[in-house]
């Protein structure tokens, strides 16, 4: 079963080059948050799965009367919301998504690789504008929720808290990013970040990181988190992430 928030994007129809493919890979645990699939008015967004999708068996869960009727075609559900949900800041729209339950498998696997992303024109113009270069640091609170060590991440999304500034983002303003914690370290990629004076946030590409292996999880991590032994990292600009 697959439990997913669909957040409007402010996508312009006309944009293409913004309407993306992702992996989303599913957690088997229970508390971590819902994965999110960013959709835009008379847009279709396709959901694909591994197997064949049961039609009968298929159906949305409090969007009856906002979305056309589900079309569900062998492996794939395909989502067309009437008109835009509600406001949001994402800088894309998903136009194909596949989801893997099974994560460690090879299609999972192969499927996230060959999807690994080049920083978008529109977050590179916005870093060169703020002076974030390529290979600029600072250092973040990993949870922003999470004062002290050791913390705890789950799959999904996560707000940091910048400690120094960035280029000219002042600390302590806030990077809006994913965490995947299936392999022995985490993983941790940046896509915006909200200026600590307010205003829209500013798409970017970061990603956290740590020497001396301390972003390797603790052996007591549950199946979809990572238990860490430091509360802060280093966050680098990058071009694309790999």
């Amino acid at each position: 079963m697959l439990l997913a928030v669909l957040v409007a994007s402010t996508t312009l129809a006309s944009e293409r080059e913004k309407l993306v493919v992702r992996t989303l890979l599913l957690s088997e645990h229970p508390d971590n948050p819902t994965d999110y699939v960013y959709v835009k008015g008379q847009i279709v967004t396709v959901l694909r799965f591994e197997q064949p999708v049961n039609a009968a068996m298929t159906k949305m869960l409090s969007w009856e009367g906002r979305l056309e009727p589900l079309g569900v075609v062998g492996n794939k559900v395909i989502l067309e919301p009437l008109r835009d949900l509600a406001r949001s800041e994402e800088a894309w729209t998903d136009q194909q998504v596949d989801v893997f339950e099974n994560r460690e498998s090879y299609k999972a696997m192969f499927s996230a690789l060959m999807r690994a992303q080049k920083c978008p024109e529109e977050a590179r113009k916005a870093m060169n504008y703020l002076r974030m270069f390529v290979g600029e640091g600072a250092v973040v609170q990993i949870d922003a929720n999470q004062s002290s060590s050791p913390i705890t991440l789950y799959d999904g999304p996560i707000e940091s808290q910048l400690r120094d500034d960035l280029g000219l983002l002042e600390a302590p303003g806030r990077l809006y990013g994913r965490v995947w914690t299936s392999g022995p370290q985490a993983v941790i990629r940046y896509y915006e970040a909200q200026p600590v004076r307010g205003g829209d946030k500013v798409p970017l590409c970061a990603v956290a990181r740590l020497g001396l292996g301390q972003f390797r999880k603790r052996p007591e991590s549950k199946p979809g988190t990572a238990i860490l032994d430091s509360h802060t990292a280093a966050v680098f600009i990058v071009d694309e992430f790999r």
